[in-house]
C-alpha cells in the first residue's frame, strides 16, 4: 500500500492523491509522521509523546478526516 505522503509528493503523477479532502491533504503535507504512524494499544499520552504535541493534535484530525477511530 502506498503512503500517503510518497503519493503526495507526485501528486501531479498519482491523482488518488487529489481525493484527499484538503484538510486532510494540508495535514499530511505538513506532518508527514503521522501518515502511516501507528497508535494501536497506546494511549492519547503516549500519542502525544511520541508525535510531540503539534502533530499529535493533525495526527488526530487526520484520522478524523479519514473517517478512522
Amino acid at each position: 500500500m502506498t503512503a500517503v505522503h510518497d503519493v503526495l509528493e507526485h501528486v501531479s503523477v498519482v491523482p488518488p492523491a487529489a481525493e484527499l479532502p484538503a484538510a486532510a491533504r494540508i495535514l499530511a503535507e505538513t506532518y508527514p509522521q503521522i501518515v502511516d504512524f501507528d497508535s494501536t494499544g497506546m494511549s492519547v499520552e503516549e500519542v502525544h509523546y511520541f508525535l510531540g504535541e503539534s502533530a499529535a493534535i493533525a495526527y488526530f484530525q487526520y484520522r478524523f478526516l479519514l473517517n478512522r477511530p
